[in-house]
């Protein structure tokens, strides 16, 4: 047990089909369980719980490094055949059934990020059994359509500016996939034109909250740039996901997205929320904050699961 100002958190391993899994508690008396599961792929965000964990909860955050990331890919000598949608989809399952057991509850809360949203939204609308309610921050809807809406609003904004237009343009025709828009000289391009036009993520404030993390060393930094090199497989499966035909869910789903969100276009998951049919459902736009918003604007965010929370609380149970 460790303690970060007046907030106690637990870390431990635990025995996750076939691998040693990181797991970062951060408990609450006599609260619901919420799983979060990071984004990337391979990019733990427990590495920044410290700084986005709220000093007064309402819930009990649980973050796990997925196979192939962080603490868990210290801990595991891996193999990118081993990183597979199926195989983290199989993790994910066991990691559910294991926090049930811990905490004592018939079901939990599922947060996903980015890439974490993908496996959040599928786990829950195939296990709604296992799912309270569901919560998409930054929430992936079609990758590739998200990036070309992101690659028009770029346009727009460079309209005025011939040579970043120009360099779009031509990013433009190359653009086919998830590996296309990730590799570096493609990415590194895009980067630079998003942060020009406050849309980019700022990597460097990223590494610095990360780096004084109380759980998080170098070694455990480093191990996130390795990963990079055993997502193929999941860059493959993103490049043809689609959650546009899932459209009816048996438990509440809400979505908490950054204004300034240059990875994953708010107008797009705000348009798949109204698609949805739920027993409950909500869009929370999060001001001054980009696509890790939770390291943005923590206390908007914080206040989001908050309402989110007590909104589900005050539904009628069936």
């Amino acid at each position: 047990m460790g303690r970060q100002g007046s907030r106690d958190f637990a870390e431990e391993y635990v025995d996750i089909n076939g691998i040693k899994q990181y797991f970062l508690h951060y408990p609450a008396a006599n609260s619901e369980v919420m799983l979060v599961i990071h984004g990337g792929p391979g990019q733990s965000e427990a590495a920044f719980a410290y700084y986005v964990e709220p000093q007064d909860p309402s819930y009990t955050a649980v973050y796990y490094d997925q196979r192939g990331a962080g603490k868990t890919l210290r801990k595991n000598p891996t193999d990118g055949s081993d990183v597979t949608f199926q195989t983290l989809f199989e993790d994910l399952a066991e990691t559910v059934r294991y926090l049930k057991q811990k905490y004592q509850r018939d079901k939990i809360i599922i947060q996903g990020h980015s890439w974490g949203s993908v496996l959040g939204l599928l786990y829950a609308h195939q296990h709604p059994e296992d799912v309270l309610f569901y919560v998409g921050a930054g929430q992936v809807v079609d990758y590739i359509r998200g990036e070309r809406i992101i690659l028009e609003e770029l346009k727009r904004l460079a309209a005025g500016d011939s040579r970043s237009y120009r360099a779009l343009e031509k990013l433009e025709d190359r653009l086919l996939s998830a590996k296309d828009f990730l590799s570096a000289q493609n990415g590194l391009m895009l980067m630079k034109i998003k942060k020009k036009y406050g849309l980019g993520i700022d990597f460097r404030r990223v590494s610095r909250i990360a780096m004084k993390s109380p759980v998080f060393g170098l070694a455990d930094m480093l191990a996130m740039i390795k990963a990079q090199k055993l997502i193929g497989q999941l860059y493959d499966f993103l490049s043809s996901f689609s959650a546009l035909e899932i459209t009816e869910f048996k438990i509440p789903v809400y979505c908490i997205h950054g204004k300034n969100d240059g990875q994953v276009p708010l107008s797009l998951a705000k348009e798949y929320l109204e698609s949805l049919t739920a027993p409950d459902k909500g869009f929370y736009q999060i001001a001054n904050a980009g696509h890790i918003c939770s390291l943005d604007n923590p206390i908007d965010c914080h206040a989001a699961i908050k309402s989110i929370t007590g909104r589900f609380g005050s539904m009628p149970k069936t």
